[in-house]
């Protein structure tokens, strides 16, 4: 299944999206459907919401697609919670597509991630989550994090222990953890042996808003979510070890799970966007496609491109882009909104 490439079977480890919150600048919400999704709108049950501040919702099982009022600056947005992931997840697989291809196509539509969650389940246990308490209270630790809590639960009603779990930042945070023991909540949940459940922890990585937006773009060019995610946390977390002769190291076992990391660029710097780098994501990620679209209209007699974008309405950040560009060698006129070339009298957007 190609959704499920992040699996390393000989590591132990499964990364996959666990939370998805998408903001699309646009109202067409068929278009969004068809050609973001890839997915038909008759599928979709439409009703009233006020969620986010949204009218309608549009509803597929567990994916969902929000529609603001017209001229709301919210636009579309699309929510895949987890069932709505795994949901998703198949239609992927229907389509012989990728969790990449779905982020490739937002991200060219100028779409602004709001919120990701990576769940990183370990059916071997590289470590204890017992001893990442100990480590704690022995402050064994370095992080960028200011605050950290752990929860050790247990059923009131049956008396039986349902793990423990480690919060590292706060829900409010741009970048939260949450690590904790997958076994026994699906053993308390399933009504089973802790033993006969696979898998072992579940380390849970959070980004939202900039945050969320600098991760999928570091994952899309990366490709590997699972070394994405382990990348970050690599870098806002560390647990170390004190060896007999006194000296403070990385903890063995922690290094051991994280593996090959990189550097992910998590800062929120202000970048001016640029038309170079939408020609680099036409290149990198659409050639092949705009190949196929091309060939098959020379063949059939139809201008494909064209139908594609005759109902684009270009946000304010994609005019200042064309401004800054054009700039450079003509002379522009703005006027109620729109550019104008001052030569021709031309009215460019």
């Amino acid at each position: 299944m190609a959704y499920y490439n992040d699996m390393d079977q000989s590591e132990g480890l499964e990364a996959k999206f666990d939370y998805v919150r998408v903001r699309l600048p646009t109202h067409n919400v068929e278009r969004v459907i068809n050609q973001i999704l890839l997915m038909d709108i008759d599928q979709f049950h439409c009703k009233p919401t006020g969620l986010y501040g949204y009218l309608e919702m549009y509803e597929y099982d567990s994916i969902r697609v929000l529609q603001s009022e017209k001229g709301n600056e919210r636009g579309i947005l699309i929510e895949l919670a987890g069932h709505g992931c795994r949901n998703y997840e198949y239609i992927l697989n229907e389509l012989d597509q990728r969790w990449l291809d779905f982020f490739i196509r937002c991200l060219l539509v100028d779409g602004v991630i709001k919120r990701i969650d990576v769940a990183i389940d370990d059916y071997i246990e590289y470590f204890s989550l017992a001893d990442v308490v100990k480590k704690r209270k022995k402050m064994e630790i370095v992080t960028s994090f200011r605050k950290s809590r752990i929860v050790d639960s247990t059923s009131m009603d049956e008396g039986l222990n349902e793990g423990l779990t480690a919060y590292f930042g706060t829900r409010n945070s741009l970048v939260y953890f949450c690590f904790y023991q997958k076994n026994y909540e699906i053993a308390h949940r399933e009504k089973i042996p802790v033993e006969a459940v696979d898998v072992k922890n579940r380390y849970e990585t959070r980004f939202q808003q900039e945050k969320a937006q600098k991760f999928i773009e570091h994952y899309v060019e990366d490709t590997y979510l699972l070394r994405s995610a382990r990348s970050v946390i690599s870098q806002q977390l560390m647990f170390t070890e004190t060896k007999r002769d006194g000296t403070i190291c990385e903890w063995a076992k922690w290094r051991k799970f994280l593996g090959a990391t990189e550097y992910v660029d998590l800062s929120m710097e202000p970048i001016k966007p640029s038309f170079e780098r939408k020609l680099r994501w036409l290149k990198n990620y659409c050639s092949q496609a705009m190949e196929v679209v091309r060939i098959v209209g020379d063949q059939e007699g139809k201008d494909y491109f064209a139908e594609l974008l005759s109902d684009i309405e270009l946000n304010e950040r994609n005019k200042k882009v064309i401004e800054w560009q054009l700039a450079q060698n003509m002379e522009l006129l703005s006027c109620e909104g729109q550019l104008i070339a001052q030569d021709t009298g031309e009215i460019l957007c």
